[in-house]
């Protein structure tokens, strides 16, 4: 995942902190029906607030981290802290880039179908570019041609 970082001041976002501190982290799918609470968790507030809890969210324990997971997230991969790349930054407001190797996943059996996850069911955000977002809702298969 990615996430703001101020070098000057070592402000940073809690997920990184988590991440640098623990070598855990869990990433938790956001659909287009958590986006409000996902939003409201993207709030720069201290450290010691319950973000869980701000954004009317449930904590669900994990199988192999000891993070939390988001119990309405129809999708959360347990991740082990692998790297942490500081993107540089010339204006004091930079990027992290936090890499993790994947080591339990969480799918809810309601967006599943035939074995696989369904897309229209699942309805999952995607970051664009500012504060916009869309919502993954025309998925299609497209194979590789063969040599």
């Amino acid at each position: 995942f990615s996430s703001s970082y101020r070098p000057k001041s070592e402000q940073r976002k809690d997920s990184h902190w988590n991440a640098e501190e623990t070598g855990e982290f869990v990433v938790n799918i956001c659909t287009e029906e958590l986006k409000d609470q996902m939003n409201t968790t993207s709030a720069p507030v201290a450290r010691e607030v319950d973000e869980f809890a701000r954004a009317g969210l449930t904590p669900a324990r994990c199988r192999n981290v000891k993070a939390p997971r988001i119990a309405e997230s129809p999708v959360s991969l347990e991740c082990k802290t692998f790297q942490i790349v500081r993107l540089p930054s010339k204006t004091g407001h930079g990027n992290v880039m936090v890499i993790g190797e994947v080591v339990g996943i969480h799918i809810s059996a309601g967006i599943l179908k035939d074995g696989m996850v369904d897309m229209d069911k699942f309805r999952p955000l995607a970051r664009l570019g500012y504060w916009q977002y869309t919502v993954v809702n025309n998925a299609f298969w497209m194979e590789p041609p063969e040599a």
